[in-house]
């Protein structure tokens, strides 16, 4: 048996009821603006101070406008929230930069500041394409700036020829053409550079200075090892360093590298040489 309300306490209860509603109503609501607040319009998120290091301090004005040109959220969020930059809205600039290898940025909240440290490219030699000039690239192998010819073989001690300036001898090489080159196209391997410099450092112990390295296009293993003397040393990369030096070794008393035309030290335990001066 249920017990009578009047009307009046039962519109009373329904009037709290809603009260109480509305209260959680609103309360939901100034949580969710205060969160929204905290998150996207905090004044201690938006970056008041950005900082470079490794690099031209001029760059700090680019990065600005990067920030200002950003769009969080169709723009309705302010670009410079420290929550919504990522590393990569900045790495476009480096296109105008092909000497900066890498970009890092650190975030730090305390300061509401961007942080940058930038790694510059350290050269390592000189890649000479016969179609379009001479490029110095890094030590990943990668050509980030034009270099002029004329000063190519005294400000470089690793050389690298794309051409066909040796038809005779390149011809026992699988054909292929010279190579069109852009800036930070990769020309070389890193794993080729290192065996370049052990054997230029070879080279240079048994007295036989090499002026140029020769390759026909960038993906062949097999080189020219032009000496100042005007001859030359085929030799497959691919092979590695220690058995080449090995073959070279075993010969080195035998035959007078200096006057020597042509060596072929290709062939695992054989080398095959071509005519004196």
């Amino acid at each position: 048996m249920k017990a009578y309300v009047p009307q009046h306490i039962r519109t009373q209860e329904t009037r709290r009821k809603r009260l109480r509603f509305s209260f959680f109503i609103i309360l939901f609501i100034l949580l969710c603006a205060g969160v929204v607040y905290s998150i996207f319009f905090n004044p201690k998120l938006l970056v008041a101070n950005i900082t470079i290091s490794g690099f031209d301090q001029a760059l700090i004005t680019q990065f600005q406008d990067v920030l200002k040109t950003k769009k969080v959220f169709g723009g309705l969020i302010p670009s410079n929230n420290l929550l919504f930059i990522d590393r990569d809205d900045f790495v476009s600039f480096s296109n105008s930069y092909p000497e900066v290898k890498n970009v890092s940025m650190k975030k730090d909240y305390k300061n509401t500041s961007l942080n940058f440290d930038i790694t510059m490219r350290k050269p390592e030699g000189l890649w000479c394409g016969e179609k379009n000039g001479c490029f110095v690239f890094d030590t990943d192998g990668v050509i980030y700036t034009k270099q002029e010819v004329g000063s190519a073989s005294s400000s470089f001690r690793l050389i690298i020829e794309d051409s066909n300036r040796f038809p005779v001898l390149l011809s026992i090489i699988e054909e292929k053409d010279v190579s069109i080159m852009n800036i930070l196209d990769t020309v070389v391997t890193p794993e080729t550079i290192l065996t370049f410099k052990n054997l230029l450092t070879f080279f240079g112990e048994i007295g036989v200075p090499i002026k140029t390295i020769v390759r026909r296009g960038e993906n062949t293993s097999v080189a020219l090892f032009e000496t100042e003397h005007g001859g030359v040393f085929l030799i497959d990369v691919g092979r590695g360093f220690e058995e080449t030096r090995n073959d070279l070794t075993a010969i080195k008393d035998k035959l007078n590298f200096k006057d020597i035309l042509y060596v072929d030290v290709r062939t695992p335990g054989r080398v095959y040489y071509k005519g004196y001066k």
